[in-house]
């Protein structure tokens, strides 16, 4: 489509306009003029009602026609081209002029005397006068040229100044925001400035509204570029993040079976030897190192978020003064640490898990402000996402607790920044760190239906923010189990495809005086269900082959539905805690597991099946 400037669509409707202008004004001037010659006519015709009719009234009175010519004559004129007098007795005329001029108009009047001594009017003649004016077509030829050329060069100078000044004040503002909205670049707009210097009074005009709506705009754009940009970090993040869990929660599945069965073996074999023998301190240190072993999949478990959803009430300023106790107990002096709690906060958590969080991201704060003197900054306060902030931080809308670790050490670069919360990554030397504090930090806040931010503070230092949900519930007590309870001869059914694990298990249960009947193929234990009466409680393996646990305990319960089942894994994911809360479950423990924890599991389910 061909452009057209607004310049040019506006001088031609400038010229347009002005030419109308100048035709009407010219033709209303032509009106004018003959108007204008009619109103000298009538007023000749006036005057001379007024005045030279009576000195003519006078002459004709005293039949002194030469008197009459003479007045005729100073009469008429361009105005009055005709004039007749006529005296009624002699019936004598007395004409001047040229009679008949198209377009004309005529005035006539009777002629009377004033008989004072009889005071009485004596009629004693007429008088007729014609006035001829120009018709409007020599008014035109004569007049319209000058009126033309006058109100041409009037009108056009007034409109060639109005032009100017709008061009100046409007039309050279709008091209200079049209360059500018031309330049913008959506992905250089960061570097984009408001375009401020459009306007040109500080008064604000229509063209500044429309420029500060360009910059409302831009700035509009920027942040949604920017809210974008962070979401789709934190999708990517999401999804790395997904899938490293994914993958070391599968290693440490398959690790924790093996540790399962060499940690139930060495503390069976430990309890079958002499305390003081060497075999026995053998088995000890394999006892250790295994659970050692267990701590570190543990970690790998709450990183993939395969762990059970925590369900203490907990007053979340108690804990972060707990972790700081310890904290200040070894604090250079170099550090303070400043804090601001709100002990009315509550949550729903598990109070071992996110004391070891704040001592994770507290020592890490410390480590990084190192020999300088620094402030260790500690907040916890009550905020209220709304809908575009809960977006940005990948959360629903609601009541929150935020607690912000803040130190002010030299920062974390960009490119560390993205990696901090991936397993195994450290920035630590050999041996100074595994690499699983943040990640395992990360899982555990992501277990707790909450999130993890990190970010450089203006001045210098590194600020962690932790979103949790808060909680109205009352506060909970924990009650310390009793230690290794043992059976009565109750009958238990073991499931579990991994033969170490499956003899294992049913070692560990026999010396706890149950007996114990094992299936490392859960289709012949669905077989078993139905043949079997007797049973006090099913203990089975989730990740089997043909047939989960779930699926397993779904057809026990069918035929058993007072049996308990309790399922042991290497970890939890939702199938099982769905299986948990609709009842196929009863309970849940992961493996490895010492013996201590499976024997008080097992005499709480016992117990609750009696009951």
């Amino acid at each position: 489509m061909k452009h057209i400037s607004l310049k040019t669509k506006l001088l031609l409707s400038v010229l347009f306009t002005c030419t109308l202008i100048v035709i009407t004004i010219s033709l209303i001037n032509l009106f004018y003029n003959l108007t204008q010659e009619k109103n000298r006519i009538h007023e000749e015709f006036t005057n001379f009602e007024q005045g030279t009719k009576q000195v003519i009234v006078e002459a004709v009175w005293q039949y002194d026609w030469e008197m009459v010519n003479t007045i005729l004559k100073s009469q008429t004129s361009q105005v009055i081209s005709y004039i007749e007098v006529c005296d009624q007795k002699s019936d004598k005329c007395l004409k001047l002029g040229d009679p008949g001029q198209d377009p004309f108009i005529e005035f006539k009047s009777p002629l009377f005397y004033q008989d004072k001594p009889h005071n009485n009017k004596i009629e004693i003649g007429t008088v007729s006068l014609q006035g001829h004016y120009d018709t409007f077509a020599e008014h035109i030829i004569r007049e319209l040229p000058q009126l033309l050329l006058i109100n041409l060069i009037s009108v056009f100078g007034i409109a060639i100044v109005l032009f100017y000044l709008f061009h100046l004040q409007v039309v050279k503002r709008l091209l200079a925001l049209e360059r500018y909205t031309r330049k913008i670049d959506l992905q250089q707009l960061n570097n984009f400035t408001p375009p401020d210097d459009i306007s040109s009074d500080k008064r604000k005009d229509e063209i500044d509204l429309l420029t500060d709506a360009v910059s409302g705009l831009i700035e509009k754009t920027k942040e949604e570029v920017e809210r974008r940009q962070i979401l789709e970090q934190q999708l990517n993040q999401a999804h790395k993040m997904e899938a490293l869990g994914n993958l070391a929660g599968g290693i440490a599945h398959d690790f924790n079976n093996i540790l399962a069965a060499i940690l139930g073996l060495a503390e069976l074999s430990s309890l079958q030897t002499e305390p003081d023998s060497h075999i026995h301190k053998n088995l000890s240190k394999i006892v250790t190192a295994g659970k050692r072993a267990r701590d570190l999949t543990s970690q790998i478990l709450v990183f993939s978020r395969r762990t059970e959803t925590p369900k203490e009430i907990l007053v979340l300023a108690k804990l972060v003064d707990e972790a700081l106790n310890l904290i200040r107990a070894s604090l250079p002096g170099n550090i303070r640490i400043k804090t601001d709690l709100d002990y009315n906060i509550r949550i729903k958590g598990d109070s071992t898990r996110l004391h070891q969080v704040v001592m994770n991201i507290a020592t890490n704060g410390i480590q990084a402000i190192g020999d300088n003197p620094g402030v260790l900054s500690i907040t916890l306060e009550h905020v209220i996402l709304e809908k575009a902030e809960a977006e940005m931080l990948v959360l629903p809308p609601g009541d929150y607790c935020s607690l912000k670790i803040c130190d002010n050490g030299p920062g974390i670069p960009n490119e560390i920044k993205e990696r901090i919360f991936e397993p195994f990554f450290t920035t630590k030397k050999a041996g100074k760190g595994t690499g699983m504090g943040l990640a395992v930090v990360h899982g555990i806040i992501q277990n707790h239906n909450g999130t993890i931010t990190v970010g450089n503070e203006p001045n210098g230092g590194t600020c962690f923010a932790i979103y949790l949900p808060s909680s109205l519930e009352e506060l909970s007590e924990v009650s310390k189990p009793p230690s290794i309870p043992y059976g009565a001869g109750q009958k238990v059914i073991l499931v579990d495809d991994e033969q170490q694990v499956l003899e294992m298990g049913e070692a560990i249960l026999k010396s706890l005086g149950y007996k114990v009947s094992t299936f490392s193929d859960p289709a012949a234990a669905t077989v078993f269900f139905s043949q079997e009466k007797s049973i006090d409680l099913v203990i089975t393996d989730y990740d089997m082959p043909d047939i989960d646990g779930i699926k397993l305990a779904t057809s026990f319960k069918g035929q058993h539905p007072d049996v308990p089942v309790l399922l042991w894994t290497g970890y939890q994911n939702d199938i099982a805690l769905e299986g948990l809360n609709s009842g196929v479950i009863n309970q849940i423990i992961q493996k490895p597991f010492n013996l201590e924890l499976l024997a008080q599991a097992i005499e709480h389910l016992l117990n609750n099946k009696q009951q």
